[in-house]
C-alpha cells in the first residue's frame, strides 16, 4: 500500500522514513527562533528506540541524524557536525557506544555525548564519564527528562562555541 494510505483498522500508514540532515553551519545555526535547528545525532542499534527518539526530538525542533552502529555513527558524526550526540552505550556488531566515544575523543571531536542504556551498572556510568560523556541516562527514562538533558547540553555547547569565537575575535583584534 502506498505511503499515506490506510492500514488495518482504517489507521493511516505512517509516512516512509528518510534520513534527516542537520542544518549547515552558519551564523544562524545556533540562534534560537523560528526555523533554527540544533543538530542531534542519535546512535542506537535498536530500531524502535531510534525511531522513537528521532520523533521526540524532531517534534522539539531539532535537526536529527540517526545511525544504527558504531561505524555508521562515527561516519555521521564526522560528516554532520552535530551539536550533541545521543548514543546507546551497548550496541552489537562492530563496536559499543563507549568505543565510539573514545574514538571521537581520540580524533579531538569534542561534541557533547550523552549515553543511554538499559544496563544501569555503575561501572558503565563511570567508564562513560571517564571517556568524556557529559551525562548518562538509564532506560526506561522519562521523555521530558531526556529532552531537558539534551537541551542543557546544547546550551553548554553554545556557550563553549561563543567563548571560542570571542577569544578568536579578541586575539585577532589585539595582535600586532
Amino acid at each position: 500500500m502506498p505511503a499515506g494510505g490506510t492500514g488495518a483498522g482504517g489507521d493511516p500508514d505512517p509516512p516512509k522514513r528518510r534520513q534527516r540532515h542537520c542544518p549547515r553551519p552558519g551564523p544562524d545555526r545556533h540562534r534560537d527562533g523560528p526555523g533554527s535547528k540544533h543538530c542531534l545525532l542519535i546512535v542506537v542499534d535498536e530500531k524502535s528506540l531510534r525511531h522513537l527518539l528521532e520523533d521526540i526530538f524532531i517534534r522539539q525542533g531539532f535537526g536529527v541524524v540517526t545511525a544504527s552502529s558504531y561505524t555508521e555513527g562515527l561516519d555521521r558524526a564526522m560528516r554532520s557536525n552535530p551539536d550533541v550526540i545521543l548514543c546507546d552505550i551497548r550496541m552489537g556488531k562492530d563496536g559499543s557506544g563507549l568505543d565510539l566515544l573514545k574514538k571521537l575523543r581520540d580524533e579531538n571531536i569534542q561534541t557533547p555525548v550523552i549515553m543511554i542504556t538499559a544496563h544501569t551498572s555503575t561501572e558503565d556510568a563511570v567508564e562513560a564519564m571517564k571517556r568524556g560523556a557529559i551525562d548518562y541516562i538509564a532506560k526506561p527514562f522519562s521523555n521530558d527528562e531526556l529532552v531537558l538533558i539534551v537541551k542543557r547540553a546544547v546550551g553548554e555547547k553554545q556557550l563553549q562555541d561563543e567563548n571560542l569565537y570571542l577569544r578568536q575575535e579578541l586575539a585577532g583584534k589585539y595582535t600586532f
